[in-house]
């Protein structure tokens, strides 16, 4: 059988959504509290989803 993709390619992939989801919940709380704006929230959860390399989720 071929493997699609290797166990070290899947492990990279789930650390960098984990990254994500925890840079996502510190934009949640930031716009939760006032410290950012809605526009500025969704613009950095564009970023970072570029930094990371996976799909932007919304917030």
């Amino acid at each position: 059988m071929k493997m699609i993709c290797s166990s070290t390619e899947a492990s990279g992939a789930v650390l960098r959504e984990i990254q994500y989801a925890a840079a996502l919940s510190v934009l949640r709380r930031l716009l939760s509290d006032g410290y950012i704006d809605l526009a500025n929230g969704q613009a950095a959860a564009v970023a970072l989803a570029k930094v990371f390399g996976v799909l932007r989720r919304s917030i």
